[in-house]
């Protein structure tokens, strides 16, 4: 039964992907985090259904359950990680050019030069602002109200885990 749950979480999870990368080249970055949410969930309920009528297989609530709430943990994950990889992260933006450098690596003039050519601080409020995370109001910008479900959320487990914010 738990060979089953898994490769129907394994097959969600590669088809959600797939049809994730699909579905972004054709909607606006709006609603790029919501997709992910309605993309897997739907994969997940259609999978199941197939999984019941065409093979005769039985999830009990339990096993339905589990399957949610690992979907959907999924998708937290992932839309962490697409942050970083919409945006210009400046993480990646450093990692990559001390790729390109290979086993010369990086100075820290190079790294200055990174800093001063990626105006990374106007590129992420403007992904933010693309996204709908951040609305511009005139000369102020504010946090959408996903934005501060989000924080809360992200609040709730640093105090759980005891982890205090970084800065920089």
């Amino acid at each position: 039964m738990y060979f089953h749950l898994f490769l129907l979480l394994a097959i969600t999870i590669v088809l959600g992907v797939i049809l994730h990368i699909i579905v972004s080249r054709f909607v606006t970055t709006k609603t790029l985090h919501l997709n992910v949410f309605i993309i897997f969930n739907l994969l997940l309920f259609a999978c199941i259904f197939i999984a019941i009528a065409f093979k005769g297989t039985n999830f009990s609530l339990d096993n339905i359950g589990i399957a949610i709430i690992f979907t959907n943990s999924f998708c937290l994950l992932y839309c962490f990680i697409l942050v970083g990889v919409v945006s210009d992260s400046p993480t990646l933006a450093i990692v990559k050019a001390i790729l390109i450098r290979e086993e010369k690596g990086l100075d820290k003039t190079g790294i200055q030069q990174l800093i001063d050519s990626h105006p990374f601080v106007g590129s992420r409020i403007d992904a933010l602002v693309e996204t709908g995370d951040v609305i511009r109001q005139d000369d102020t910008f504010i946090l959408s109200k996903r934005i501060h479900v989000l924080l809360k959320l992200l609040n709730l487990y640093r105090s759980i885990i005891k982890i205090e914010r970084e800065t920089g």
